[in-house]
C-alpha cells in the first residue's frame, strides 16, 4: 500500500472519517459509497497532485482510508477492553465493550457493533487465528518492528532529512528494525540475519532471504509499492504465486471456522437431546408421582369413611352405618 509521506494527510483523513460515522458499518468495505465520495472531494478541496490521475490517487486515497479506519476502530475496542477491565477488575468479554465507545462515535452504533458484529462467533474465530498468526515465532522468536504507524518512505524522507543525505533501503531497514531509533540492538533474530546476508534490493533477491510475500506484505516494507516495482524479473508470475498463497490461507482460515461452527452444532444438538431427554424423564416422574398422590388420597379417603362409620359405595371394604333396631317394632 502507497502510504502519504506527510503526516499530516493520514491525520486528516482519520479527522474526516470520524466525522461521518452514522451507521452500523465494521468496516471501510461497509462503509457506503455516497458517503466515501464525500470524504474524496473533500480530500481533493484540501490537497493537489501533480504526478497522479486523479484516479490513481483516488486509490491511494482509499487504500490510507481503509487503513486509517481499520486502525481507528482497533484502537477504540482497545481502550473498551482496557476500560471494562480496570472498572470490572477481571478479564472483559466482548460485550463488556457495551457502552464504552469512543467520543466520535454514537453510543447506539457502537453498542450495535458490539453486539451485532463483534460477538459474532465468527468474528471471534478470526480475531483468535489473527492473534495466533502474530504470536507465530519466526527464527525464534515473534516478529517486531520499530517504525510504528509511519511508513516505510516517511521513515526514509526522515532520515534524509535528519542526515542531510540520501539514505539506501538498507539503512531505513535497520533504523526501523533497530531498538534506540536505529542504533541499538535488532528487535528480533529475523531481522538481525537478514541483516548479516545484506540482500540486494530487488524483490525476488530480497524474498529469497526474507521468505515470500504474505497477505501482499513483504517483511520489512510491507505494502510498499516502490520497492515492489523494483523487481525486473518475472513479477507476474511473484504476484500470481502471492494471490494463490494469500487465497490458499483464507480457505484454510474457512475451513478452521467452518470446523468449529461444526463442532458448535453438534455440540448444541447434544444438549438439546438431553434436555429433551431429561424432559420427558422429568414428565414421566411427574406422571408417576401425581398417580400415587392419587391413590393416597383414596386411601385416606377410605380410611375416614371406616373411622365414621359410614357405607362407602365408592371405595368397597368400607363400613357403612349400623341399621338401628327399633325393638318396639321388631316387638
Amino acid at each position: 500500500m502507497n502510504k502519504f509521506v506527510e503526516n499530516d494527510v493520514p491525520r486528516e483523513i482519520t479527522n474526516d472519517i470520524k466525522g461521518v460515522i452514522k451507521g452500523v458499518w465494521p468496516t471501510w468495505k461497509k462503509v457506503p459509497n455516497d458517503i466515501k465520495d464525500l470524504l474524496w472531494e473533500n480530500f481533493k478541496l484540501r490537497y493537489n497532485w501533480d504526478n497522479f490521475t486523479d484516479r490513481e490517487m483516488k486509490k491511494v486515497w482509499n487504500e490510507n482510508s481503509s487503513e486509517r479506519y481499520r486502525a481507528s476502530i482497533h484502537l477504540a475496542k482497545k481502550a473498551a477492553l482496557s476500560s471494562a477491565q480496570e472498572d470490572l477488575g477481571r478479564k472483559p468479554d466482548i460485550l463488556d465493550m457495551i457502552g464504552r465507545g469512543p467520543d466520535w462515535m454514537e453510543a447506539n452504533i457502537w453498542n450495535d457493533l458490539v453486539k451485532i458484529h463483534w460477538n459474532k462467533e465468527d468474528h471471534k474465530i478470526k480475531c483468535e487465528i489473527a492473534r495466533k498468526n502474530k504470536m507465530t515465532a519466526k527464527d525464534g522468536s515473534t516478529t517486531k518492528y520499530t517504525g510504528g504507524s509511519i511508513s516505510f518512505g516517511a521513515h526514509h524522507e526522515r532520515m534524509k532529512k535528519d542526515l542531510g543525505r540520501d539514505v539506501d533501503e538498507f539503512e531505513v531497514f535497520e533504523r526501523m528494525h533497530k531498538r534506540k531509533q536505529g542504533t541499538g540492538e535488532f528487535v528480533d533474530n529475523k531481522s538481525a540475519r537478514v541483516s548479516s546476508t545484506r540482500p540486494s534490493f530487488n524483490l525476488k533477491s530480497w524474498c529469497d532471504v526474507v521468505g515470500e510475500p504474505c497477505k501482499g506484505r513483504v517483511y520489512g516494507f510491507g505494502r510498499n509499492q516502490h520497492f515492489r516495482r523494483s523487481y525486473n524479473g518475472s513479477s507476474n508470475e511473484m504476484y500470481s504465486h502471492e494471490k494463490n498463497k494469500e487465497l490458499s490461507q483464507e480457505i484454510e482460515d474457512m475451513r478452521v471456522i467452518s470446523k468449529r461452527m461444526e463442532e458448535e452444532i453438534t455440540e448444541s444438538k447434544n444438549k438439546l437431546e438431553l434436555v429433551i431427554k431429561e424432559n420427558r424423564q422429568r414428565e414421566e416422574q411427574l406422571i408417576k408421582e401425581g398417580r400415587q398422590r392419587e391413590e393416597n388420597l383414596k386411601e385416606m379417603v377410605r380410611k375416614m369413611i371406616q373411622e365414621a362409620g359410614y357405607t362407602n359405595h365408592l371405595y368397597p371394604g368400607g363400613s357403612g352405618p349400623r341399621e338401628r333396631h327399633d325393638k318396639r317394632n321388631k316387638d
